[in-house]
């Protein structure tokens, strides 16, 4: 059976008031995708929504003092749909 790679990690995003934020999975993933589009200049979106303690919070790009990504955690799993023939996969 065809193995597939699953990359994770997580992020812990500080305020300017000192309040963290410890995100995980898909929400992760996204802080890490817009906030680097708002630090580039390429996106005009001023936050993201997330949850914490069971309430949604907004935070706000421009008030966020620190971003700390953990190290990428690589597993395998089995795929059964993932492609088995290198050659064409390539």
């Amino acid at each position: 059976m065809a193995k597939s790679k699953i990359r994770s990690y997580n992020i812990t995003v500080t305020m300017k008031d000192g309040t963290t934020h410890d995100l995980t999975g898909r929400e992760a993933e996204n802080f890490y995708i817009e906030f680097d589009r708002y630090r580039l200049r390429h996106e005009n979106a001023r936050g993201i929504w997330t949850v914490k303690d069971k309430e949604r919070h907004l935070i706000l790009f421009e008030n966020v003092t620190n971003v700390v990504r953990s190290e990428i955690d690589v597993e395998e799993i089995d795929n059964p749909g993932a492609c088995k023939d290198v050659e064409i996969c390539l």
